[in-house]
């Protein structure tokens, strides 16, 4: 038989250490996104599948999240700031998924193709 009162000692301690782990990423994520702030050039990159679109069993059908490459856009407007997409995909088959050509520097056969 399982004591209630054990078991909600552990959930609330269970609850403390996913918070504190979880500020302890904020803040760590807060360090990292001050120092990229201050940096003269950026450069983002990417991975397509499994980064940009989700693994699917055709891999013609994996699209990217249109919010992901809204955001990949965005940052390519910013000044000093580039964004490179990479893939083992084939070049021409990277261009026609991502939409991202004339946008972002496309590298494609595993960094073989470059756009």
């Amino acid at each position: 038989m399982s004591d209630p009162i054990a078991s909600d000692t552990r959930d609330a301690s269970d609850a403390r250490d996913a918070s504190g782990a979880r500020d302890a990423l904020d803040a760590q994520l807060h360090d990292a996104i001050n120092a990229i702030a201050i940096v003269r050039t950026l450069l983002v990159a990417s991975d397509y599948d499994g980064t940009l679109a989700t693994l699917v069993d055709d891999p013609a059908l994996a699209v990217p999240h249109p919010r992901a490459i809204a955001a990949l856009r965005g940052l390519a407007a910013l000044p000093d700031t580039h964004v490179a997409l990479l893939s083992g995909r084939s070049l021409d088959d990277l261009t026609r998924l991502s939409g991202l050509s004339g946008t972002a520097i496309l590298i494609g056969s595993h960094g073989s193709e470059v756009e």
